[in-house]
């Protein structure tokens, strides 16, 4: 029975120590969502997650923001945590933290947040578009840097961020705050850009689909062709692709990709009033051009007309062409160096002959086809193999194959590769508010410093 207990203990003895193990790894990870909201738990302004600030501390600085808000409406919140990761930096962490809260008051945006990360030895503080005026980027890295960082070296914590609140908070209660002229100059600005592009962007699709629209209409024209003859093309011209078309499809590309970059611009920063643009961004960005596509895809084949009878003429099985076409024809086809496409007047040529087909020939000007000396056709195809790699102190050798899949001659020629180079190389280190904040946003502004 002893035994019985002692294994029972060991055993859970074993699961505890697992679970102390596994429970602080998994902690680790921390999202903007998971940071308890100190206006939600108890109506403060400080989240001590880091556990580096006692309770006095917390109280006095809890009583010096609530006594600014009071006077003029502005927002402090303090957050410490032990680091910021999953996200990409403590910078992005603290802009998708300040945004989630909402810190600051709805349409005036007169908020602050001051983020130490003391895993990351990272601190971050970040301003709204109504504090952005008096709190400039340079003016944030000076308190960082003489009031809150030689704190921080010496790891006084909690007198660095007394010390920085205290700065912060004579900057924004001595001097006037004009944070509704600043937040809709702001604002207004945000949305005039975002309203220029979506209206360029939109400017260009609409170009490119009316121009599309006008050569379609000439291209869907017929052709009056000959039969019997064999017309060898470029592959450019296997579609209708002229100049005034791919100025089009130019002009689709670019107002497509300004849509898609608006999109992501608008998600990234969260901008709340560009909801609408967003979807339409989206929309029009992704489905837009697939649509256009289909439409091009039906209206964009060449039409052609037989010379006799004036009638369409239309496009036959290839089956039907190969076996009339001569031998290095077939071969070169069948490589893919050519691409045959036949039409056939069934009213005025009703037979199987060469002569009754129209026949295009699309020549694939590829690098590695080329034309054989004794079978005139592109039937050559050009292979290259590293015979001898090169050194720092010798060179190397390349070997080229060309071989007729027709008549099968094969050449072969060499060419030296050069001797490789000693190169240096150099080492370098490098959302929805849901909170009882009053609902702001972020400017972007603000500064951060290491210690």
């Amino acid at each position: 029975m002893k035994i019985k207990l002692i294994n029972q203990r060991f055993f859970w003895v074993i699961i505890f120590s697992f679970a102390l193990i596994i429970f602080p790894l998994t902690s680790l990870a921390l999202t903007p969502q998971q940071v308890p909201n100190p206006q939600q738990n108890y109506g403060g302004w400080v989240t001590d997650m880091a556990d580096i600030l006692t309770e006095d501390t917390e109280a006095k600085l809890n009583q010096q923001i609530s006594a600014l808000q009071a006077k003029n409406g502005t927002e402090i919140a303090i957050v410490t945590v032990p680091e910021t990761k999953p996200s990409a930096t403590p910078k992005q962490f603290t802009t998708e933290l300040f945004n989630y809260w909402g810190i600051g008051k709805e349409g005036i945006d007169n908020g602050v947040l001051f983020l130490v990360s003391t895993g990351d030895r990272r601190v971050e503080i970040e301003t709204g578009y109504g504090v952005e005026g008096i709190l400039p980027d340079a003016k944030v890295g000076n308190i960082i840097d003489t009031k809150i960082i030689p704190q921080f070296k010496q790891d006084n914590f909690e007198q660095g961020i007394l010390d920085g609140t205290t700065a912060l908070i004579q900057v924004l209660e001595n001097e006037q705050i004009n944070v509704n002229t600043n937040t809709l100059k702001a604002k207004e600005k945000k949305s005039t850009i975002y309203t220029s592009s979506f209206l360029i962007a939109v400017s260009f699709i609409l170009c490119g689909w009316f121009l599309s629209k006008k050569e379609l209409r000439k291209l869907s024209q017929p052709i009056r062709v000959k039969s019997g003859i064999i017309l060898r093309l470029d592959r450019s011209k296997q579609y209708p692709h002229s100049t005034l078309l791919r100025t089009a499809n130019l002009l689709l590309s670019i107002g497509t990709c300004f849509l898609l970059s608006l999109s992501l611009f608008s998600l990234i920063f969260q901008n709340k009033e560009q909801e609408l643009i967003i979807f339409l961004s989206v929309f029009l960005g992704f489905l837009g051009p697939i649509i256009l596509y289909q439409y091009l895809s039906k209206r964009g084949s060449l039409n052609f007309s037989c010379e006799e009878c004036q009638q369409p003429i239309e496009l036959v099985n290839k089956e039907e062409i190969l076996p009339l076409l001569n031998k290095p024809q077939q071969v070169a086809n069948q490589i893919g160096s050519i691409e045959f496409a036949g039409y056939k007047c069934h009213q005025c040529h009703p037979h199987n002959t060469l002569k009754d087909f129209y026949i295009r020939a699309y020549i694939n000007h590829n690098s590695n086809f080329e034309t054989c000396s004794n079978c005139h056709e592109l039937t050559v195809s050009k292979t290259s193999e590293v015979t001898k790699h090169p050194t720092y102190d010798s060179t190397g050798i390349k070997t080229i194959t060309h071989r007729c899949h027709c008549c099968n001659g094969i050449k072969q020629s060499t060419v030296v590769l050069s001797r490789l180079e000693r190169g240096t190389s150099s080492s370098s280190s490098s959302s929805s508010s849901s909170s009882d904040f009053g609902g702001g946003d972020s400017g972007g502004g603000g500064a951060g410093g290491d210690w």
